[in-house]
């Protein structure tokens, strides 16, 4: 089931050259723009999927999220009301992203689709976060080979996806991380501490680590499994391929938020930090030394890579400064 606010139809796209709701002109002429089509995206209510709606609605699309949370999803909406136009972000609730039915109607009449919804529970089962976002995955891009409209879509992969940065290491767009990480993801995690043991604070910060180290290995591998799919999908001789993939390969997403109630990722990592969670710092702390990128840069990206003609089948690896955590 899905219920939608706002229009039941997507408005008309502006065209090239238009005028930004600021004043401030807009010169990209953005090829694949499309009369009367909107974009898909997924994952918006996240501090990254927000930042990227907002890009896409500062350059004049009409975004159409699917979300799983109305609460949040209103949160969307009352901003992008006010900072754009009622009339050009629209909400699609599905309590399953991966239903077929939801994707396939949330997909009619758009040319695009922003897939950026992941599993970010950090976990301890791979059963219940490597394999369901895989599926996801997979259901995104079956619903837009069955939408004849749908021309783009991109997928916001992870720096997870690629070596580790401990020690210098050239990164390119065929850079992946070892095939160790998926098969760790995948091996029992250790057994639970004695429970006759004296307890101590220094065996308690260890367990926390251990878990975390496990926790995080199993986030990479989703989406180091995940983007491959998408790609093998794209290689399958029998799959309909009448749109273009590319995908968005983020380092750390640091930056403004779009609402103060949708802080996530790392940014609500350094504020949890900063609050004093302790979760949030053995985290920090276990990912250690990150290359950033601004959330406002990474949207850009998005949207070059769903709407350029010239960026096409593109590994979009996405990286700034360094940061130490």
């Amino acid at each position: 089931m899905s219920q939608r606010r706002h229009s039941a139809g997507m408005p008309q796209i502006l065209p090239q050259h238009t005028r930004r709701k600021d004043g401030e002109s807009d010169e990209l002429g953005y090829t694949q723009r499309c009369a009367g089509l909107g974009y898909v995206t997924t994952g918006s209510t996240g501090s990254v999927g927000s930042a990227v709606a907002n890009e896409l609605l500062k350059a004049g699309l009409k975004v159409r999220a699917i979300v799983r949370n109305l609460e949040k999803g209103g949160y969307l909406s009352d901003v992008f009301g006010k900072r754009y136009s009622p009339d050009v972000f629209e909400i699609v609730h599905a309590e399953n992203l991966a239903d077929s039915g939801v994707l396939k109607e949330a997909m009619i009449g758009c040319a695009g689709v922003v897939h950026m919804a992941t599993d970010t529970s950090l976990g301890t089962s791979p059963e219940q976060v490597i394999t369901p976002t895989v599926d996801l995955a997979r259901a995104i891009l079956e619903a837009a080979a069955k939408t004849p409209t749908v021309r783009r879509v991109v997928f916001t992969s992870s720096a997870a996806t690629l070596p580790r940065l401990h020690e210098p290491v050239h990164i390119s767009p065929s850079s992946w991380a070892s095939d160790d990480v998926v098969r760790m993801a995948w091996s029992s995690l250790p057994g639970p501490p004695n429970q006759d043991a004296p307890s101590s604070s220094s065996s308690t910060t260890e367990d926390s680590t251990t878990t975390t180290m496990k926790s995080l290995l199993i986030y990479a591998a989703s989406k180091i499994e995940a983007e491959r799919a998408c790609w093998a999908f794209m290689n399958d001789e029998g799959s309909p391929r009448h749109f273009v993939l590319n995908t968005v390969v983020p380092m750390t997403c640091l930056g403004a938020f779009v609402h103060p109630r949708l802080v996530s990722s790392m940014n609500g990592m350094l504020l949890g930090t900063w609050r004093g969670d302790r979760e949030a710092s053995t985290i920090m702390r276990v990912i250690g030394a990150q290359c950033h990128v601004d959330l406002e840069d990474l949207g850009l990206l998005h949207l070059a890579a769903l709407v350029l003609d010239d960026v096409r089948g593109e590994r979009i690896v996405a990286m700034g400064g360094g940061v130490w955590f």
